[in-house]
């Protein structure tokens, strides 16, 4: 609500003319071809103004939505009398139009209108500020809307001040956007509306459906990008507009185009309307004030609805919050005025609800201003460059986004909730991180790319494989990221031509899946299940059957053989029809031998698509050792091309050196040959270069002469680990050795990035540090109470080899290069450390020591048992009490991991029984809650409630923690709350020997758990071979029934796992035993399409027309899972449907 609008109020007295030199008018109807001095002269002469008193000040005009006239606001020196009447509008034609061409004596004519030019104060509907005549110029659509109670231009004008930001900024600072305001009748007092919230969502959803730009080049309109900037209500119309064009196929293409929304002070779980509801009192408008209330049930269903509506990823909205208090409604005499009590208005936690996956502080900014003053920005504001900051950012990230998704759109059939469930089990959250964070080429290098023998062929054909191979360090992330932006570039051209590109950037230091072959084959069927339709039956048939085990993550995990048979037989079916482009860079990191096998899957896949003539290129990069290139790819070398590329970055950064660190005493000569020696030294290794440049910088700056500079450049080796090693040695101080490894040992063997904040807690975590009595790690020596503290050591304890990247709304800490994580693991941590032990078994037992240090603090234990007692507590309660306790998910997440690896590497990990007890203290019983309270992406490795130490330890493969508590007399056979006993999760997991020690001590080996699983089921479902040979050979049931899944039979036929069903069958499994989800283990196979196991079934004596399970017989499963060549197979066996 803002006291502006108080001048457009439908009061009984006349508006005084001090209060209309202030107000601000729109004026619609100008013809189209009228400029700005046109537009005064017409305004001078409708009104009657003379020249004297007839100043016009006209602050914006545009094209209106319509496309056949112009709009404009204006501003009077002296106001007009015909304009100080209650009205809202006016009209008045326009003067000397000839019309005499369209007179006609013809009766069948229509009578011409005058045309005429309309005032208004409301400004209703949309109203325009900003255009474009080159339909090119124009790349986004911004549209504001007002709040209760408020007014459409009023709101965002500046308080006491001339100043609207909307009109005034934005159109010139947001280069390409047409800035518009969207008006609507929300007055309180004295309403004679009923409209409710539907009612104006449908408004508002009408409205924009105008909002086309015709492109000259085509006959069907552009498709921009639309971004909101809502206050208040506004942002509850906006989303209640978006849920009915959800619901409305005819508005799906405008819901197409919409990227995302700023949301100021939005209501979503309501706001305190006490002091407003005596001013709506027995109006019929009250129903739509007691709709915005913090109990209504209106609001409820539009947040259970709005992230199902707008449910893609490649969204964003921002929420901004007030932090100050808003005068309330007080009646002063016979009026309303906002002088009320202060109070909270939208309290932080109703404004920062947003869709569950954007509930975390960097999606939900605070500004410390009241409620009406969020959208109220002067000039030079500070809020206003925050907030144009974002809008800057959105818009780059739009224009790249909303054509592709239009696009796909209308290619696509629609997406059904079963199609996103699939979705979901594919995606991760760092599934673009590397391609985005890949660094951005330096002005005008990898351009000499475009015009590469190998690449300009690769890129004429329809298929080929181009090999981008070069040193670490050499820059070929730059180069893949360079050219996968030219694709994206040439989007309109691609799309033309039905071009589809998928993408992947291994990353040796991210999570688990930016560095594994499983991480890949999800990203590449993601892109592909989203982009192309056809493809979907096929994947969605494999996610059903899986699906059917439970949840995904939880129950169940994709694996890495049948994601990449679904990949390819995707790829060559999309091929036949699609011309699709993959880019995937950096193999390496997936670790040499995967390296291997990735590069030779992609040339036989290659081959394939050739074959079959599919249209389908791929690039690939990666180093030279150990991939082998096969004789028929094209091969890009990069360090034998990247010398210019190299020079300009040189020359760029020591000029950049000069400028910024005031480098004396160079002539022109002697910097242009030390430029060349870096250059010439670097072997067309970037890395290289980037790495000694800001050393001669430090050298040139301290006044060191030239001669000593080279003296020093000679010093420093030319192999990157060399280099490493050097400035390890030389150039970090030897003071600060323990904490530089204990820093290099967090960054290099953390299961993911850690954030700057994450980090200062987990070294504060150590045992060097803090004592597990202490209340809290601030307590801990040597702690680092900032993060620009923490950064700045960053920076010094690396020597410069560790860097602190800013994703979109998060920042990690990582190796500038792959290659330092290489160096590290290869023997630069155990040069560090003065230990002759094996020191990466040694370091993850820190780590895992760490995380449990910091769980058994006071503080986390305190607030943790809150969090994980708290019934009610969602996505957005949880990821706001773990702002509190930063280190507090990793710590969950991954102790255990930690020493899993360390006891890999041969480290015992028996301390941990006396770190978490025997029988377990309340540190670990909180931890096992609380990981279930966090754990909102279904990690198989999430503990179930009822956990023991002895489960956890048997899902490890902790065998040294075993050994100690069978010493100790643990139950062997302790069941948690799913009734699953160690030897379930030994089996599971596959941890044989560890396996035998349980059944040794007497492990129940035929014991269910409360979904009748076994552990032969749980070894034959995951692919364990020697687990079940052990558990077969131990005298397990081969025939027991485990529930869903049927038996250990059907667990390994569904996978499709040859090798396992012939050792069951050996083991005189019943091919035809009946249960479970499918009846049995054909039918099991037939669904999923697995035909080489349906042949072998068939050929041990399964009975094809058998009758069981959901589906029938065998054929019928096989048609209802879309298995065709099961079927097909089954035809030919002469089966008869029964």
């Amino acid at each position: 609500m803002t006291s502006y609008a108080t001048q457009y109020s439908n009061g009984s007295k006349k508006r005084k003319l001090n209060d209309l030199e202030s107000v601000t008018y729109r004026v619609r109807g100008i013809p189209l071809e009228y400029k700005l001095r046109q537009v005064q002269e017409l305004l001078r002469s409708v009104l009657g103004l003379d020249a004297a008193r007839g100043t016009v000040q006209v602050k914006s005009i545009a094209i209106s939505p319509n496309q056949k006239t112009k709009m404009a606001t204006v501003n009077f020196q002296n106001p007009p009398p015909c304009l100080s009447s209650d009205r809202k509008e006016w009209s008045f034609e326009i003067p000397d139009v000839d019309n005499s061409d369209a007179e006609s004596d013809d009766d069948d004519d229509i009578i011409p209108k005058a045309p005429t030019i309309t005032i208004d104060s409301h400004f209703r509907g949309i109203t325009i500020f900003r255009s474009f005549k080159n339909v090119a110029e124009h790349k986004i659509d911004c549209v504001a809307i007002s709040g209760l109670g408020g007014h459409a231009f009023g709101s965002f004008k500046e308080r006491a001040g001339p100043h609207m930001w909307l009109r005034d900024s934005l159109p010139s600072d947001l280069t390409g956007a047409r800035v518009m305001i969207y008006g609507y009748d929300t007055q309180l007092h004295d309403s004679h509306t009923f409209q409710d919230l539907e009612a104006l969502g449908s408004l508002l959803r009408s409205d924009l459906q105008t909002l086309t730009t015709q492109d000259s080049k085509h006959t069907k309109p552009k498709t921009v990008p639309l971004i909101f900037v809502a206050h208040s209500l506004g942002g509850l119309i906006v989303k209640e507009a978006i849920i009915q064009m959800k619901r409305d196929k005819n508005h799906h293409a405008l819901l197409d185009s919409i990227y995302g929304a700023l949301f100021f002070g939005v209501p979503s779980q309501g706001m305190e309307i006490t002091s407003l509801i005596p001013l709506v009192k027995d109006q019929p408008n009250q129903g739509l004030l007691h709709s915005l209330g913090k109990e209504s049930q209106i609001l409820r269903n539009q947040c259970r609805d709005f992230p199902k509506a707008f449910g893609h990823q490649d969204s964003e909205i921002i929420c901004f919050f007030e932090t100050e208090m808003s005068p309330t409604a007080a009646k002063d005499g016979e009026k309303w005025k906002m002088t009320g009590p202060l109070s909270i208005l939208v309290d932080s936690s109703s404004a920062r609800h947003g869709r569950p996956w954007e509930n975390e502080a960097h999606h939900c900014l605070a500004l410390k201003r009241s409620h009406s003053q969020l959208v109220k920005f002067s000039s030079n504001d500070e809020d206003y460059e925050r907030v144009l900051a974002v809008l800057k950012r959105m818009m780059s990230v739009a224009v790249l986004v909303i054509p592709r998704v239009t696009f796909s759109t209308k290619e696509k059939e629609e997406m059904t909730s079963e199609d996103n469930d699939c979705l979901k089990s594919f995606a991760f959250p760092e599934i673009t991180y590397r391609r985005q964070e890949a660094d951005q080429a330096h002005l005008h290098t990898c351009e000499w790319i475009l015009q590469h023998r190998s690449y300009t062929k690769w890129i004429s054909k329809e298929r080929e494989l181009l090999w981008i191979k070069g040193k670490p360090g050499a820059g070929k992330s730059t180069l893949m990221a360079f050219l996968y932006q030219e694709f994206q570039a040439s989007q309109d051209n691609f799309l033309l031509n039905q071009r589809i590109g998928l993408e992947f950037f291994f990353h040796g230091r991210g999570a688990a899946l930016q560095k594994t072959p499983i991480g890949m084959f999800r990203s590449l069927l993601y892109q592909i299940y989203t982009k192309i339709p056809l493809v979907r039956l096929p994947i969605q048939t494999a996610f059903k059957e899986k699906k059917s085990f439970g949840k995904a993550g939880t129950s169940w995990e994709w694996q890495c053989k049948e994601l990449k048979d679904l990949f390819s037989n995707a790829l060559i079916d999309s091929a036949k029809l699609w011309k699709i482009t993959i880019f995937v860079d950096a193999l390496d990191e997936a670790g040499s031998i995967v390296a291997r096998d990735l590069a030779m899957y992609f040339h036989d896949l290659n081959d394939k698509l050739a074959a079959m003539k599919g249209a389908s290129r791929i690039c690939i990069s990666c180093r030279h050792y150990p991939i082998v290139a096969a004789n028929n790819s094209l091969e890009i070398c990069v360090e034998d091309e990247n010398h210019n590329d190299i020079t300009k970055y040189v020359k760029h950064r020591l000029n950049s050196g000069i400028q910024e660190m005031n480098m004396v005493g160079l002539s022109i000569d002697e910097f242009q040959e030390l430029e060349g020696t870096i250059v010439t030294r670097a072997s067309g290794v970037f890395q290289w270069a980037r790495l000694v440049v800001p050393l001669v910088v430090d050298l040139n700056q301290q006044g060191e002469s030239l001669q000593y500079i080279y003296k020093e450049l000679s010093k420093v080796p030319t192999d990157l680990g060399d280099v490493y090693e050097h400035i390890f040695r030389e150039v970090i101080d030897h003071r600060n050795r323990t904490r530089t490894f204990h820093l290099m040992q967090w960054i290099c063997l953390a299961e993911v990035p850690l954030s700057v904040t994450e980090l200062r807690f987990a070294i504060a975590s150590d045992d060097l540090y803090i004592h597990p009595a202490r209340e809290s790690c601030k307590e801990a020596k040597d702690f680092v109470d900032t993060d620009a503290r923490m950064e700045r050591l960053i920076r010094s304890l690396s020597g410069g080899l560790v860097e602190v990247k800013h994703h979109m709304f998060k920042t990690t800490v990582q190796f500038i290069h792959q290659s330092v994580n290489d160096f590290l693991l290869s023997g630069g941590l155990k040069d560090l450390s003065s230990s002759m032990d094996d020191i990466i078994g040694q370091s993850q037992g820190r780590l895992s020591k760490s995380c449990i240090n910091y769980l058994r603090l006071e503080e986390v234990l305190v607030g943790g048992s809150e969090l994980a007692d708290h019934k009610d507590f969602g996505y957005t309660d949880v990821s706001s009490r773990l702002e509190n306790l930063p280190f507090l998910r990793y710590a969950t997440k991954f102790w255990f991991l930690h020493a899993e690896k360390a006891e890999s590497f041969g480290t015992s990990q028996q301390d941990l029984v006396q770190q978490l007890g025997s029988p377990p203290g309340p540190a670990f019983q909180t931890w096992v809650k609380i990981y279930g309270k966090i754990d909102f992406q279904g990690n198989a490795k999430c503990p179930e409630l009822g956990s023991t130490l002895l489960h956890i330890a048997s899902s490890s493969n902790l065998r040294s923690v075993v050994q100690i508590l069978q010493r100790d007399n643990v139950n062997i056979n302790e069941e948690d709350d799913a009734g699953n006993r160690a030897l379930h999760y030994a089996s599971r997991w596959g941890h044989k020997v560890l396996a035998e020690i349980l059944i040794d001590a007497g492990a129940d080996i035929g014991a269910k758990s409360r979904n009748d699983s076994t552990a032969l089921e749980c070894a034959a479902g995951n692919g364990h071979e020697e687990m079940l040979r052990l558990l077969l050979h131990r005298g397990a049931d081969v025939n027991e029934s485990t529930g869903a899944s049927g038996n250990a039979l059907q667990a390994a036929a569904t996978k499709g796992n040859r090798i396992l069903v012939n050792m069951l069958l050996k083991a005189g499994a019943d091919v035809n035993a009946q249960g479970g989800h499918h009846g049995n283990a054909l039918q099991a196979t037939a669904y999923s399409g697995h035909l080489a196991v349906v042949t072998q079934l068939l050929e041990a004596g399964a009975d094809v027309n058998a009758q069981g399970g959901e589906h029938g017989n065998a054929l019928q499963a096989a048609a209802y899972g879309g298995a065709d060549t099961t079927a097909t197979l089954y035809r030919r066996q002469r089966i008869v449907v029964t």
